[in-house]
């Protein structure tokens, strides 16, 4: 079996902009120093933003999604963190404050070569944050290739937020079969807030003309259509992850309501948000006992 060159999903790296643009509306640690690093303009020649109301949907999922991935890493204990297609998110630099943390990003050459200079001009460069050129739905597996900042008697924590919207159903399970190897290699967990509905992602392309806009937009530059690409239910989900050879726990968005900040920063509050939430999980997988 073999795929096309990683260079394949290169147009989705313009989106790794738009969402630390977004993400700047929030009081995550470092994504206001991220966000003023980044091209703004060509980000905008992409993107219809008029006003931060344009974006304000977009940002509130972004920084629930992002805090509701932080409340469950802090539930295990795992030192060694493995984050896939890590884009412009700020967590590792975070995260490696903790000297007993090593945390590893991984993303397309072009995204982690450019996220490891933006990340030096923000941080004196952790000894313990690390950077990897792979694609995470590769075949043959690049994730495990020069992984020797990872320690195999120690299990690891594996983070992926804002990729499997983008894949087919190939593609899934092929990032599905690159993550039971390297969760069969050093044991742990995979936290994902990417096992998505076609109901969650109809809900924001009918939220209003600027998020319909800005969904098409994203479709048009990253050529992957995120509601085809997106399960049809949450029981379709289970049944998927358990073909994969996972076990899956899910937690539901609603349960960072309280601590969202872009609210305050805008001025401003989606229209029955909490609906949005409520279609949304955070979800938990480990390897299934066979």
């Amino acid at each position: 079996m073999t795929t096309n060159p990683s260079d394949r999903f290169d147009a989705i790296s313009p989106t790794a902009m738009l969402v630390a643009y977004a993400r700047q509306f929030s009081d995550i640690p470092f994504a206001v120093e991220l966000a003023r690093l980044i091209d703004v303009s060509a980000m905008l020649r992409l993107f219809p933003i008029n006003s931060q109301n344009d974006i304000l949907l977009l940002s509130a999922l972004i920084e629930a999604r992002y805090k509701a991935v932080d409340e469950a890493i802090s539930s295990f204990e795992n030192k060694q963190i493995f984050e896939l297609a890590s884009g412009l998110l700020p967590r590792g630099m975070k995260m490696t404050q903790d000297s007993e943390v090593v945390f590893v990003e991984s993303d397309l050459p072009a995204v982690i070569q450019l996220k490891q200079a933006l990340v030096a001009q923000v941080v004196s460069m952790p000894s313990n944050l690390r950077f990897k050129e792979a694609d995470a739905a590769s075949y043959p597996n690049q994730l495990l290739i020069g992984a020797d900042y990872l320690k195999d008697n120690e299990p690891v924590t594996i983070l992926c937020e804002g990729l499997l919207q983008y894949l087919s159903l190939t593609e899934k399970v092929q990032l599905f079969a690159n993550i039971r190897e390297m969760l069969q290699r050093y044991g742990g967990v995979w936290i994902t807030s990417d096992l998505s509905t076609k109901q969650s992602q109809a809900q924001v392309m009918e939220h209003s003309p600027a998020s319909h806009q800005l969904h098409q937009s994203i479709i048009q530059t990253s050529g992957r259509h995120l509601l085809n690409n997106s399960f049809n239910d949450r029981v379709e989900i289970k049944q998927f992850v358990s073909e994969q050879g996972f076990q899956i726990e899910e937690h539901s968005l609603i349960g960072v309501m309280n601590r969202l900040s872009c609210f305050d920063i805008v001025g401003d509050k989606p229209k029955n948000f909490e609906a949005f939430l409520e279609t949304r999980y955070i979800s938990i997988l480990t390897l299934e006992s066979r």
